[in-house]
């Protein structure tokens, strides 16, 4: 990133250690230009201690950019570099999301298994009354201050325009690792972010209808948008997951897992 987009974006160079290559690893060859962004969670909920795990030399986790609580944006690794934030994961074919991304963390605690305080810094954003139980999940979520979506829609729209990167190509760790992996959570306002051609969303209606399909139309349909599951005929674990995982992108006012005529709108109305 160049020095006036490092001024515009307001953004603060604190390096971690923890990057290498970006080579592939089938053909050994260097990866200039990343294709992917993906988006996270921190599980905690103040920067400096987001930084220190994220720059923990002996811990291999980092990530491109990190966001604080007031929108400050921070860049860890440099873009050229490879990241350590996806882990074991998969999209479209691909097991290298680490090699072919750039990821961005967001200071948040995400969930909690009661509406208890759950931070000792930034109470006024992560407090008691802040947290929210969705429907479909046992747990309450914390949501994000504006600051941070504003900072992230800003990031994200240099991050594209430098590298071309398709908007059905900003994803969440949660869709290219279910059941591993759940940021950035329900709360996160996918929605909104799509108005500005940051990610994808859908058209539909609360008043559309449609019939169930069999599971393998279903698992052919999760396969075609990314998603890492087979054509088994049966609803396997990873199906389960899937579904989930897309419910909490696409449809986050209810993350039951269960495959429902509205997943199913949801789900052809944006492969289509």
């Amino acid at each position: 990133m160049n020095m006036s987009n490092l001024i515009a974006l307001n953004i603060i160079q604190k390096p971690s250690p923890n990057f290498n290559e970006r080579l592939d690893k089938k053909t050994n060859t260097k990866v200039t230009k990343p294709t992917y962004i993906i988006i996270h969670y921190t599980t905690d909920c103040f920067h400096k201690k987001s930084y220190r795990a994220l720059s923990n030399f002996f811990r291999p986790v980092s990530s491109h950019y990190l966001i604080a609580a007031d929108g400050t944006i921070y860049q860890l690794v440099d873009e050229s570099k490879r990241a350590w934030h996806a882990g074991k994961s998969y999209w479209k074919g691909s097991r290298q999301l680490n090699t072919y991304s750039i990821g961005i963390e967001i200071v948040n605690p995400g969930y909690s298994k009661s509406n208890k305080p759950v931070c000792t810094m930034n109470q006024d954003i992560w407090n008691q009354q802040s947290a929210t139980q969705v429907k479909g999940s046992p747990f309450y979520w914390y949501p994000y201050a504006p600051e941070q979506i504003a900072a992230v829609q800003e990031l994200c729209k240099d991050i594209v325009q430098r590298y071309d990167i398709s908007p059905e190509n900003i994803l969440g760790h949660s869709d290219i690792a279910p059941g591993r992996k759940v940021d950035p959570g329900p709360l996160f306002d996918w929605q909104q972010l799509a108005k500005q051609n940051i990610g994808i969303w859908h058209n539909v209606q609360s008043s559309d209808h449609t019939t169930l399909p069999d599971i393998k139309e279903i698992q052919i349909m999760l396969q075609q948008l990314g998603y890492h599951v087979k054509p088994s005929k049966k609803l396997d674990k990873k199906t389960k997951k899937a579904i989930k995982a897309f419910q909490m992108h696409f449809r986050p006012s209810n993350i039951d897992g269960i495959l429902d005529t509205e997943t199913v709108l949801i789900l052809k109305n944006i492969l289509n």
